[in-house]
């Protein structure tokens, strides 16, 4: 099972073989840039990195101290998925097992309402 990892505070100037090559450094396993989804730039010259790992190894780095990429000592966590239901805005569930109300046109009511 692959679990999907955010790794944080990543300088911009780091590249996918920087990262793979200290995720690899950190684990028993070689990895290689294909498990590397994404690197978003943000704010301050750092980049948040997306990166699909199996859940052994994202254990494994998640438990660990900081990771260091090049100048960054950067922060890792596992995302974990969060299903929300688009009727009624509540987590755990999805629009087609939805039971709750109706909340997507909220902003419309509240204007009719009478205080």
């Amino acid at each position: 099972m692959n679990v999907v990892v955010e790794i944080r505070s990543l300088d911009l100037a780091a590249t996918p073989e920087d990262l793979a090559a200290a995720i690899s450094s950190r684990t028993t396993n070689a990895l290689t840039t294909e498990n590397i989804k994404t690197i978003k730039p943000g704010y301050g010259g750092k980049a948040t990195a997306v990166v699909l790992l199996p859940a052994r190894i994202a254990n494994e780095l998640a438990r660990g101290p900081r990771l260091r990429i090049g100048w960054a000592s950067c922060s890792i966590r596992i995302r974990f998925p969060m299903n929300r239901g688009t009727l009624c805005l509540d987590f755990g569930h999805r629009k087609n097992a939805c039971t709750g109300p109706d909340y997507r046109n909220l902003p419309q009511l509240l204007e009719t309402w009478t205080y």
